[in-house]
């Protein structure tokens, strides 16, 4: 198995925990083959096709499976569409923007003592 972080380092986000070095040294012992620096350019039945960040440099892995695990983007059609026809709105979570759980519970708590 190949891990190839799609931004940033692999456990960038535990990198001030305990938990980061402990994550990435599970994942060594299982024999996962980390990948960093390369964005995905296409995938095949077959392999994998990335690209290096700098210089778009290929690298072709060989892969029977891809699974894309991306940033989130926002979902906020229903609040267009409210917004649209005059009704106040307040958007958490990721219809206000794709961000951690921690986040949107915040903004639920922030928007519903606020109202």
């Amino acid at each position: 198995m190949t891990l190839v972080p799609v931004v940033g380092q692999a456990g960038w986000m535990l990198e001030n925990s305990k938990s980061g070095p402990l994550a990435l040294g599970r994942l060594r012992d299982l024999g996962v083959r980390l990948v960093e620096g390369y964005r995905l350019d296409r995938a095949t039945r077959t392999q994998a096709a990335l690209l290096r960040r700098y210089d778009d440099e290929p690298l072709v892995l060989a892969a029977d499976r891809v699974v894309l695990a991306a940033p989130h983007a926002p979902v906020d059609g229903l609040v267009a569409g409210l917004r649209a026809l005059g009704v106040e709105v307040h958007a958490v979570g990721d219809a206000r923007a794709p961000r951690l759980v921690e986040d949107a519970v915040h903004d639920g708590y922030r928007v519903g003592a606020a109202v």
